[in-house]
């Protein structure tokens, strides 16, 4: 539940065990910022070259947010998008 982190001060670098797959203090993952890079620039590369829409047909008040359990958290039901090409590409 990523809302159990919201209105909240824990930073993620700091002295907090709240997200322990990184750790925290002095013994803290060395490469924390490289895993953050190599999740956040794809993504933002896929966002911002892609348009992204649900399959025709969906609506998004049908799609089923539910998570599983466990060590990390994943959707219980897949989600499907489509991905095009992003119509204004290179016209700023």
């Amino acid at each position: 539940m990523p809302e159990r982190f919201e209105n909240s001060s824990i930073d993620f670098m700091g002295n907090h065990f709240e997200f322990i797959p990184f750790g925290a203090g002095r013994r803290m993952c060395p490469g924390i910022q490289f895993g953050l890079a190599n999740v956040g620039l794809p993504l933002a590369q896929l966002l911002h070259h892609f348009e992204w829409e649900l399959p025709y047909g969906v609506n998004p008040k049908d799609l089923d947010m539910t998570e599983t359990h466990g060590i990390t958290t994943s959707k219980a039901k897949d989600l499907y998008i489509n991905a095009t090409n992003y119509k204004n590409y290179g016209e700023y």
